[in-house]
């Protein structure tokens, strides 16, 4: 996650340490500003989430663990505000969003084994929806995320459960819940794919290996396209959709266990596929990252790679880590000079930016000198990737990645 909240030039990010349990909030030059420890007793590996809407004087965060301790806390100082214990959150998120309409955010958070519930700001309960109308108990293992689909100030919750995609009202009314037989372990992006005005569902199942596209406001099936494998947590929390062919609609990019990459446009047509090496899974994130104004699509596999895609579907270029790649890429311009930053992260411990860049500014190479010279372990390096190779290009030799900032966050 990258934002602003700290008084700082540039924007922070603030990233899950999974193996040692804590929440890291890193600034612009990769050193840390705080770090938060909620006693946590297993590995963190959901993201937090972020709200600008709760508090006038700071922004807040909220961030769940699987052994079932939902924390919020000031995203600028980390001071805790209030910690409950509710039931397993492990690749899920919670979510803020405007429930009632009364322009501040509430968080709703949804478990692997207690349903999905709603919390005011100060962490009361709003309400919870455990089971669906024949009983059977809501199994939520991926993130969920809240939209006004309907027009009325308040946001609807859409989350996938074991058996299908559902949609609760603003105050925890089951409004639909799709079950079309099939098995699922997804998360749901909800969006106005075609630009009719009417918000769309995607999601997939691993039944028949089916990537869906619903009605959000009534839950009916427009379109399912099968993919080549089943879906899983990796690769299925996350569904990012935009104008790739630039048509006036926009396109949805899915991903599966096996490490294949779909661009589905609108009417459920794949444009392309991409297969990385390895059946490995993979994540992606659509960006606009070298600035020709097309969307490129950046994937991070399990093979090591971070892959670059044009919006047809062509290999920009490929990046590799030294271990497995596990969630999405964000990108951002975090230095806020004008150039886009790719972070990822993964098994190999580390926090990496890569700067899009045709060459290296003066602070930069001032701040390699320095580097150099001091803490080689922990802080960041600079590389220049033709140089050393870290960075192969294919097919676009024009494409600007000459110079790379790569950062180690310091974490050992």
């Amino acid at each position: 996650m990258v934002a602003d909240v700290a008084p700082n030039s540039g924007d922070e990010i603030i990233i899950s340490d999974g193996e040692v349990r804590i929440l890291r909030c890193i600034d612009s030059t990769g050193k840390q500003i705080w770090e938060f420890d909620g006693n946590w007793l297993m590995h963190l590996t959901s993201v937090a989430a972020i709200s600008f809407n709760v508090n006038l004087d700071f922004p807040v965060l909220a961030i769940g663990n699987p052994d079932g301790k939902l924390c919020c806390l000031n995203a600028s100082t980390s001071e805790e505000l209030w910690t409950k214990n509710i039931i397993k959150i492990e690749w899920g998120s919670p979510v803020w969003a405007d429930l009632d309409g009364d322009g501040q955010d509430e968080l709703i958070a949804a478990t692997e084994f207690d349903g999905i519930t709603a919390f005011k700001a100060d962490g009361a309960v709003l309400w919870t929806y455990r089971e669906d109308a024949d009983g059977n108990p809501v199994v939520v293992r991926c993130p969920i995320t809240a939209k006004d689909v309907d027009g009325d100030g308040k946001s609807e919750v859409f989350a996938v459960d074991r058996w299908g995609p559902l949609s609760l009202s603003h105050d925890g009314e089951l409004l639909w819940h799709q079950r079309s037989g099939n098995e699922f372990i997804s998360g749901v992006e909800v969006t106005d794919i075609d630009g009719d005005g009417k918000y769309d569902v995607f999601c997939a199942s691993q039944d028949d290996n089916l990537v869906y596209r619903i009605d959000a406001e009534n839950g009916n099936i427009i379109w399912n396209v099968p993919m080549l494998s089943k879906c899983d947590v990796y690769p299925n929390s996350y569904y990012p959709t935009g104008d790739l062919n630039k048509d006036g609609k926009s396109e949805v990019i899915v991903c599966d266990k096996d490490g294949n990459v779909y661009c589905i446009n609108s009417s459920g047509k794949k444009l392309w596929t991409f297969t990385t090496p390895k059946p490995i899974h993979a994540s992606a994130a659509l960006a606009d990252i070298d600035g020709d104004g097309n969307l490129d699509v950046i994937i991070t596999s399990g093979d090591h790679f971070v892959y670059v895609l044009g919006a047809e579907g062509d290999l920009k270029g490929k990046y590799e880590e030294d271990r497995r790649l596990m969630a999405p890429a964000t990108i951002a311009d975090v230095n806020k000079n004008e150039r886009k930053d790719i972070l990822f992260g993964g098994s190999g411990r580390k926090l990496n930016s890569i700067s899009v860049s045709d060459k290296m500014t003066s602070e930069e190479t001032e701040f390699l000198s320095e580097i150099e010279g001091s803490n080689k372990n922990k802080a960041k390096e600079i590389f220049s990737l033709f140089n050393k190779g870290g960075f192969e290009l294919a097919k676009n030799p024009d494409f600007p990645f000459e110079q790379v900032i790569f950062g180690s966050a310091g974490i050992v």
